[in-house]
Formats: C-alpha cells, structure tokens, sequence
C-alpha cells in the first residue's frame, strides 16, 4: 500500500486521527512529482494533482482499513 516513507508517516498520521489538511500536505509534493513522472514516461497532458482527491490517489482515502492495518 505504502510505496515510500512519506505515505506511512501519512497513513500512521491518519490512522491516528490527524487532520486531514495535515496528511494532504504531507503526500501533495510526492502526488505533484508522479504526475511529472507520468507525463515524460508516456507523454500525459499537464495537470496538478486535484487537493480534494489527494488522498484517494495515495490509496488512503479509508481510514478504517488504515486503522486496522496500521494495528496488525
């Protein structure tokens, strides 16, 4: 789930109650850099990442199962 130590520092954030501004700001650098990535690879047109689905494009938009995982 987690690809680097940005996103578990984030899902640890969020599993434990952080707001939601907080963990955003935290991943949208990473976000930003994928779609820059994406977009030398195979040539994508050029967009920021939305802020409002920041967090389901770091797959961390349900909290419960990050909750659980981040318990086992």
């Amino acid at each position: 789930m987690c690809s680097s130590p940005v996103e578990v520092v984030a899902a640890s954030l969020l599993a434990n109650g952080a707001p939601e501004a907080i963990v955003k700001t935290l991943l949208y650098p990473g976000l930003a850099f994928s779609k820059i990535e994406a977009i030398v690879a195979d040539n994508e047109p050029f967009a920021f990442p939305n802020w409002s689905n920041v967090l389901k494009d770091a797959n961390m938009a349900n909290k419960g199962h990050l909750q659980k995982s981040m318990s086992e």
